[in-house]
Parts: structure tokens; C-alpha cells; sequence
């Protein structure tokens, strides 16, 4: 029989045969799939409006170029093939393997022949023009490939049409530019990275290769200078006047979005530079997915007075028990979005006339597509695997599902949610199917830091919990203050302080794991294990309570603050240059001689967010306060672990240090 960490390992942790990435036209609904639940490469499918029939119609393969690589990381894609598409009528155009293809009902498909080491294909609003970034250049050619043009070249200083590290790591905008309305011409990002910092990735394995150069905006230093021109298909342009500001935040339609370095204030401009609004918030102001943006002639954005509601043209309309998640659009005036009033779903619901009303089920994890006059839903749940998709019409009412190929865990699981209110810490809790006799280890397996949840009403997101605890331990999952879903004053309670509420609200959730199961866990073997800030956080853990937690692993864990970007840092915990108080404070280098536990670190060395610096800088204060640790360094992997070997194994690697170091009989 398969192993669970060769299964999620095979089928890209389950997600391989999802679909995704929906389009809408009058005659169709296009989206990407591969061809089932083991295949990474994506293709891309048409569903008629009319028929009700379902047809492939573009696939290919081939290697992207460094750019792109780049933005998949950035956009933490591990799926191959087809992954960037737009559609104009029935007119289509998609990436693949560093060039592109067109397609339309009539002629099928096609390379376009003048596009080379091409990435982010887009077509202009009237389905005349393709365009794409290649070699830092904005390229247009006619659909039929004709009068190819290099709109704007990059030179030595800048590039044009490529979406900044910070924006697209940070700020949830991975564009660099977005065609005007009448297809007269487009708006484009000018990036001129030369005051960012140049840091090195090197790969030990392979010493013969020269290291790679990276700009790399660390907390402190200089960010990348970011402009935005109106060019014309002859490639003639102006700077648009953007109020000073740090960063390029957004860009909706006719709005966009310019931050203050501390990330307080977002101005909001017309497309010629016009002022038409702000929002304020202290000590950060969160973005929300799809805002700002006109609908009409209203401006809807949202406040963060209380929980995050959505606001038209100022006024609040959505109720104040509920927590925006994100805008999704707009049909006829109506306005639909994902919110919440538990942490754990996420659900549909709209706003006519100012009246709010949930269109989905409670207790479910529910996103949508909105565009033309359909909505596509996906919805999880609780008790079965996978994600339902299901197009509706505005009404909410069901035309047509669409199969989901994904292939479904061979396990059970079984989280139990504990009771939480509004502003808690939310806790789910897996134990093992066959409980193994006398009481369990506790295994602590957060995120616990800001923009990710793990406790969500979701059943896939516990298969791997599941198996873990079915290798006899009792595993506990927590969203602690700072994590998303509850409220701003939550989120904020972790402002120049990264890391006392997040291990309080660790060891506050195994307390109340004790006190609901007190004859099943023992609470004198408690390991912890996290990624990212999970890793952070897990290291933290031994380092500062070891009267709590027996032994961590560590994955790719920030250990240096100051080594980590400016926007996310400085937006929790200020500019270094004026508050490195906040930095020495969450550090975890100052407690390296504290380390009485068994530790763990995993790092891939070719991190370009994390960079293996962390990893290694925590290792060398460690070995020079004589505290003996484990490193496992992950060559030529990332800051994701998409290889399927690396992530089975890294499964069973787990499993084996805990084993080892919690006297846990493992079946």
C-alpha cells in the first residue's frame, strides 16, 4: 500500500487535478487543470455556456525563464505547464515554456512566433494586441502575430512591465502592467532596483557554479524605486505623478494604490496622478484582495474600525460581527465578497441596496470568481476532501459543476475544534486513529504569525496532521494573535513585538489541550515543528520555554529580523534605523546560549525570501555558545519543497527526530 508522504508527495500535497484560475465570456467559462491527480502540468479547458460541454483546448510544456521562475516562487506556484492565461472574447493567449500560444474558436491553437522567453501574457481590452514581458522589455504583436513591437526596452538602470519583489512578496500584486480601457495604450512599472542591496545565493553542492546575485530590499535598507508611465503602442510615454510614496501597493481598474514606508497610509490616485482618497490606519493598514477599486462611479474600499468592513463611497455595508476577507466584484450594482464570522470559514455573501446577505453555507471554507455575470464557487468542508466547484448564476443558483480530478488522502482526518470566541486563540486537535496505549506526546504545529491561517474549516488542511498523529502522537494546531480571520485589534496585537504573543498563545493552546484531554496527552513530551514563521516560532520555542517544549524542527525559519524584507518586517515591527530595539527583542540570535532542547534546522540554500543566512548565522551562534543542534541544508530547494522525494522525505525525517527525541514508539 502507498505511504501518505509518497501519496501527497505525488499529487503536489493533493492539489495536482484542482481547477482553477477561472475566466468568463459571453459564450464560455475557461480554466486551468491538469489531467488528473498526479500530473503537475497544467491545461487549459473550456466549458460552452450553451452546450454544457467541457473541452481541452491549449497544453505545452517546456522550461520557464529565471523571470518567470521568479514569480512562481513569489506566487508560491509549484504546478508546471500552463499557469498564466487571459481571454478577450473567445480569444485567448497563455504562457508556457518561455514562449506563448494563441487560441480562438475558429482557428485553434498556436505559437506566437515573436514572442522568446516570454512570461505574463495579456491581450488588450479590444482582442487586437498580445503583449508580454521578455528580457525586462514590454513586447506587443497583433493577434494575428504581426507588427511585433518592443513597447519599452529595459536599459542599464531599469526594467519596465515587471512586478517589484516587495509588491509581489509582500503586497499581493503580481503585475507590471495593465492595458487602458480603449486599448489606446497600457500602464507600466518602471523598476529601477539599483539602491536595493545585492546578496548572493550560492550553492555549496556545486561549487563549480558561480553564485547567484540577488536584490534583496532587507529590512533598513534601500527599497527599489518604482514608477508608473502611460505608454502608447508607438512607445511613447509619461510618468504618471504618483504622491511621493515607498511602494506601488495597487492597481484596480482606474485606481491605484501608493503606500507610506510604514505602510499607515494609502493614498489613493486617478490614473493621471489625482488624489481621490485615503485610508489611514495605525500602527499598519492591511490590504484586502480586490480593493480598492470603482464600481461605477463609487469608490469601495473598507475600514478597519471594530472587524474589517466594506465600505461604498465611505459608508460601512457590511454588519460589524462580520470580518471582510476580500472583494470579489460586482454584477449589476451588487457587490460580492468572502467574509467570516468565525475564524475557521470563509464565506459568499453580497451587498444590494446597502443590505448584506450570506449567499453560502456557514462552517464551510468558501472563495469565489466573479466576472460577467457568473460566479464560480469553490467550496471546502469539514467532512469530505476535496473542493467543489460549482458555476452559478448571480442569483446563487447552480448551472454546472466542474469536476475537480484531485486525488483524495487515504486517511481520516479527524479534527476536533476546540470551543473559541472572537479574539481567541483557535485551536484544532488530531489524534491518532488507533490510539496507541498509555498517554500521547504532544506535537505543536503552528504557523502562528501573520496573512496564514492553519485552523480552517477545510478538511485537506489536516491530512498531514492526521498522519502525523496517527504515528502516535497528539497533534495541536493553533492561531494565536497576529493571525488573520478574527480582527484587526487581533491582528495589530502583535505590533513591535514579533514574538511574545506568539509563543504565549502556543503554550496557552497546549494548556487548554491538557485541561480537554488530561488522561490522553502528557505534557512533559511536547515537540514543535513549523515553517517559515512556523520555523521561527518552533526555534523560538525551545530556545525561550524549554520548560515546556521538548524539541523543535525548524523549516527555512526567519532567525534575524533584520535579514528578512522591508515591508513585511518594518510593518510589524518599525524601521530598524529608529526602532532596532523591536528587531534585538525578536531576535533569535541573543538567546542561542539558552538552548537546552533538541533542535532541528531545515533550510533550502537556494531560499530567495528567506535567505539560508538565517539558518546559518542561528548555527554559528549557537556552535559559539557551545549548544550542540542539528542543520539539514536542503540543496538546490527553495523556500517551497515542491520536489516530491524532498517532501516525502522530509515527512519521514520528521517523524524520525521526534521519534528520537520524544521516546515515541512509532508504528
Amino acid at each position: 500500500m502507498e505511504t501518505y508522504p509518497r501519496h501527497a508527495a505525488l499529487t503536489g500535497q493533493f492539489r495536482h487535478g484542482q481547477p482553477r484560475s477561472f475566466r468568463v465570456t459571453d459564450t464560455a467559462v475557461y480554466f486551468l487543470r491538469s489531467a488528473g491527480g498526479r500530473d503537475a502540468a497544467l491545461r487549459l479547458y473550456r466549458w460552452d455556456r450553451r452546450s454544457g460541454h467541457t473541452e481541452e483546448v491549449l497544453a505545452g510544456s517546456g522550461d520557464p525563464t529565471a523571470a518567470e521562475l521568479a514569480m512562481r516562487e513569489r506566487l508560491r506556484e509549484t504546478a508546471s505547464g500552463i499557469t498564466t492565461y487571459d481571454v478577450r472574447g473567445d480569444r485567448l493567449v497563455a504562457g508556457v515554456g518561455g514562449g506563448l500560444l494563441a487560441w480562438d474558436p475558429v482557428d485553434g491553437g498556436r505559437p506566437v512566433a515573436a514572442a522568446h522567453a516570454a512570461y505574463d501574457p495579456r491581450l488588450s481590452p479590444d482582442g487586437a494586441w498580445i503583449s508580454w514581458v521578455s528580457a525586462g522589455a514590454l513586447q506587443v504583436c497583433r493577434w494575428d502575430g504581426t507588427d511585433h513591437r518592443i513597447v519599452v526596452a529595459a536599459d542599464a538602470d531599469a526594467t519596465w512591465a515587471v512586478c517589484d519583489f516587495i509588491a509581489a512578496e509582500e503586497l499581493g500584486r503580481s503585475r507590471g502592467y495593465w492595458w487602458l480601457p480603449e486599448s489606446e495604450g497600457l500602464l507600466v512599472q518602471r523598476t529601477d532596483e539599483s539602491p536595493v542591496p545585492v546578496w548572493h545565493r550560492s550553492d555549496p553542492a556545486h561549487p563549480d557554479r558561480e553564485p547567484t546575485p540577488q536584490r534583496y530590499p532587507h529590512a533598513g535598507a534601500a527599497n527599489a524605486r518604482v514608477e508608473l508611465w502611460r505608454v502608447d503602442l508607438d512607445g511613447e510615454g509619461v510618468r504618471v505623478p504618483l504622491p511621493d510614496a515607498e511602494y506601488l501597493a495597487t492597481v484596480r481598474g482606474d485606481v491605484v494604490g501608493v503606500f507610506d514606508r510604514a505602510q499607515t497610509t494609502l493614498t489613493l490616485c486617478d490614473l493621471h496622478g489625482e488624489v481621490i482618497g485615503q485610508l489611514d490606519q495605525r500602527p499598519w493598514l492591511d490590504l484586502v484582495p480586490g480593493l480598492p477599486r470603482h464600481s461605477g462611479d463609487a469608490l469601495v474600499a473598507w475600514t478597519d474600525d471594530g472587524r474589517r468592513r466594506l465600505t461604498i463611497d465611505g459608508r460601512a455595508v457590511t454588519p460589524e460581527d462580520v470580518q471582510l476577507r476580500s472583494y470579489i466584484g460586482a454584477i449589476d450594482g451588487v457587490h460580492y465578497v468572502t467574509a467570516c464570522s468565525t475564524a475557521a470559514e470563509s464565506r459568499i455573501g453580497c451587498v444590494e441596496s446597502d443590505e448584506f446577505r450570506w449567499l453560502s453555507e456557514p462552517d464551510c471554507y468558501t472563495t469565489a470568481t466573479i466576472e460577467r455575470d457568473l460566479i464560480i464557487t469553490n467550496e471546502a468542508r469539514w467532512d469530505r476532501y476535496g473542493a467543489q466547484v460549482i458555476v452559478r448564476d448571480r442569483d446563487f443558483t447552480p448551472l454546472t459543476t466542474i469536476d475537480n480530478l484531485a486525488e483524495s488522502p487515504q486517511l481520516d482526518a479527524r479534527p476536533t475544534l476546540l470551543p473559541a470566541t472572537v479574539d481567541d486563540v483557535q485551536i484544532a486537535v488530531l489524534l491518532p486513529s488507533t490510539p496507541p496505549p498509555g498517554r500521547l506526546p504532544v506535537l505543536m504545529n503552528p504557523y502562528g504569525g501573520p496573512h496564514a491561517q492553519r485552523v480552517l474549516a477545510a478538511r485537506n488542511a489536516y491530512a498531514g496532521a492526521q498522519w502525523l498523529a496517527d504515528q502516535g502522537f497528539c497533534v495541536v494546531i493553533a492561531d494565536g494573535r497576529g493571525t488573520p480571520g478574527q480582527s484587526p485589534a487581533w491582528e495589530h496585537s502583535i505590533a513591535g513585538n514579533l514574538r511574545d504573543a506568539a509563543l504565549e498563545d502556543q503554550v496557552a493552546a497546549l494548556e487548554r489541550v491538557a485541561a480537554a484531554y488530561p488522561d490522553v496527552v502528557d505534557r512533559s513530551r511536547v515537540g514543535i515543528l513549523g515553517w517559515s514563521y512556523g520555523g521561527y516560532l518552533a526555534a523560538l520555542a525551545v530556545l525561550q520555554r524549554p520548560d515546556v517544549f521538548t524539541a523543535a524542527i525548524a523549516g527555512a525559519p526567519v532567525t534575524e529580523w533584520r535579514l528578512y524584507d522591508t515591508a513585511y518586517t518594518e510593518r510589524y515591527l518599525g524601521d530598524p534605523r529608529t526602532a532596532p530595539e523591536a528587531y534585538d527583542h525578536s531576535s533569535l540570535l541573543p538567546l542561542a546560549g539558552d538552548l537546552e532542547r533538541p533542535l532541528l534546522v531545515i533550510h533550502g540554500l537556494a531560499d530567495d525570501n528567506v535567505f539560508a543566512a538565517h539558518t546559518l548565522q542561528l548555527s554559528s551562534a549557537l556552535v559559539a555558545a557551545g549548544r550542540p543542534h542539528e542543520v539539514l541544508p536542503l540543496s538546490g530547494v527553495t523556500h517551497m519543497t515542491p520536489q516530491p522525494e524532498v517532501a516525502e522525505n522530509l515527512l519521514l525525517l520528521q517523524v524520525d527526530f521526534f521519534r528520537r527525541h520524544l521516546a515515541t514508539k512509532v508504528e
